[in-house]
């Protein structure tokens, strides 16, 4: 019964949650840089952070850092769009 009716009918809600879900753990800032002592350790949105010095910023790093961690979230949603968008709009029509 769960497999053959429910799964598939909280299929498009479920996808929506992984992906709010990812993007919450993927914009991680503050968790990460008071626990992560090393860094090659760090995430990829916290790296940007220490591209930036007391009177200068590497501009090229800064991009480069930034198109990385726009990169992942939008393959997820390009692969998961179709899903997405039933999953916020299943309780919008009757």
């Amino acid at each position: 019964v769960f497999k053959n009716i429910m799964l598939p009918l909280a299929w498009p809600g479920l996808t929506t949650l992984a992906v709010f879900q990812f993007l919450g753990v993927w914009n991680m800032y503050v968790e990460p840089l008071l626990l992560v002592q090393k860094d090659e350790l760090r995430p990829v949105g916290l790296a940007i952070f220490f591209f930036q010095g007391r009177y200068t910023t590497d501009r090229g790093m800064v991009a480069t850092g930034l198109m990385l961690t726009i990169l992942p979230v939008l393959i997820l949603y390009i692969l998961l769009q179709r899903k997405f968008i039933e999953g916020i709009t299943a309780g919008a029509t009757k």
